[in-house]
């Protein structure tokens, strides 16, 4: 038996939701204070950047300080989104190379996989110190794949639709 047939070439299209799956897995490693305090960071330049842009470096140090806790949180959890929704697309871009036909299951196994590796990471937080599996951040993870799948699944509707238009243009001439 050739080793080549049994071996797809065309998982090699996966490495980079693996690398995704690490990078996450490595964010989740670290402690509470490292992860919050990275996020804070985070947030902090994000507050600085609004300061200089929309306020012209004129909010007093009360107000900056306000705004870096009041987004803390949503910044965190907009982060845990958009990686999660980044990996879904790392999964279901290579199904595209399988010349798999879009149905509903092409759109719905990135979400199954986002939603089985968010439950794994949360579980793999509770043997970190300070960290805790909770099932709202699987929620919020899955809900960052849904919305990039919704957004694949557009895409997909409307360069479709750009091609079948363009193709009756072509008929027609």
């Amino acid at each position: 038996m050739n080793i080549k047939k049994i071996i797809d070439k065309r998982l090699v299209l996966f490495i980079p939701a693996l690398v995704m799956m690490y990078i996450i897995f490595s964010f989740s490693s670290d402690d509470a204070k490292e992860s919050s305090s990275l996020s804070l960071e985070v947030t902090t330049d994000i507050v600085e950047a609004v300061d200089e842009v929309v306020y012209d470096n004129s909010m007093d140090d009360t107000t900056f300080k306000d705004y870096v806790k009041k987004l803390h949180l949503p910044v965190r959890k907009g982060a845990h989104m958009t990686e999660y929704a980044l990996l879904a697309i790392l999964i279901f871009l290579p199904l595209l190379a399988y010349y798999i036909r879009f149905t509903f299951l092409h759109y719905l196994s990135p979400v199954v996989v986002v939603f089985l590796y968010a439950c794994t990471d949360e579980f793999h937080q509770t043997y970190i110190n300070g960290r805790a599996g909770q099932m709202t951040d699987v929620l919020i993870d899955t809900s960052g794949a849904v919305i990039a799948i919704i957004l694949a699944f557009l895409n997909v509707k409307l360069i479709s639709y750009i091609k079948r238009k363009k193709s009756k243009k072509e008929l027609t001439n």
